[in-house]
C-alpha cells in the first residue's frame, strides 16, 4: 500500500490541475486519432467527480477505484457507458506527466481498453498532489462517458 500525505496548497494546486488537464485532454486526444477513435470533450460535472476522487485518494493514502461506476454514473448521467483509469506519478511538469501517464495506461490491457473504448465521447480530468513514499507525487483520475 501507498501513503500519501500533505496536500499541496490549493491556488498552486489549482493553475496545476489546469495546465495538467489541458495537457491530458490533448494527449489523450493524440492517441485516439492515432487509433483512428472519435475525440473526447471535457465534461464539468465528470470533471467534478475525477477531481473528486483524486482528492479522495490524496487523502485516504491509497491508489484505487472504489465505488467508481456508481459514483461515474451519477455524474455521467443514467444510460451512459462509463469507464475510469487511475494512476501516480512522480510529480514533474504536466505536459510531461500527461505523456507519461497515457503511456503508462497503454501498457496495461485494462486501462487501454478503456482510453481506446470507440464509445466514450466525454471525459472529466482529475489531478491531485501529495507526498508519496517521500516523493512529491501527482495522483490522477480520468473518468469517460458516452454521449448519454
Amino acid at each position: 500500500m501507498c501513503v500519501l500525505t500533505s496536500l499541496t496548497l490549493p491556488a498552486a494546486a489549482s493553475a496545476a490541475r489546469d495546465e495538467f488537464r489541458s495537457a491530458m485532454l490533448n494527449e489523450l486526444n493524440r492517441v485516439r486519432a492515432r487509433h483512428h477513435l472519435p475525440a473526447v470533450r471535457i465534461d464539468g460535472r465528470l470533471n467534478g467527480a475525477s477531481a473528486g476522487w483524486s482528492r479522495s485518494m490524496v487523502r485516504a493514502g491509497a491508489i484505487g477505484h472504489g465505488a467508481w461506476a456508481s459514483r461515474v454514473i451519477a455524474a455521467a448521467g443514467r444510460g451512459s457507458s462509463v469507464g475510469e483509469v487511475v494512476g501516480w506519478l512522480v510529480q514533474h511538469d504536466p505536459r510531461g506527466e500527461a505523456v507519461s501517464m497515457v503511456r503508462s495506461w497503454l501498457h496495461s490491457p485494462p486501462h487501454r481498453q478503456v482510453m481506446l473504448s470507440r464509445g466514450f465521447r466525454r471525459v472529466g480530468i482529475g489531478r491531485a498532489t501529495g507526498t508519496m513514499q517521500g516523493l512529491s507525487a501527482a495522483l490522477y483520475t480520468v473518468d469517460f462517458a458516452s454521449m448519454r
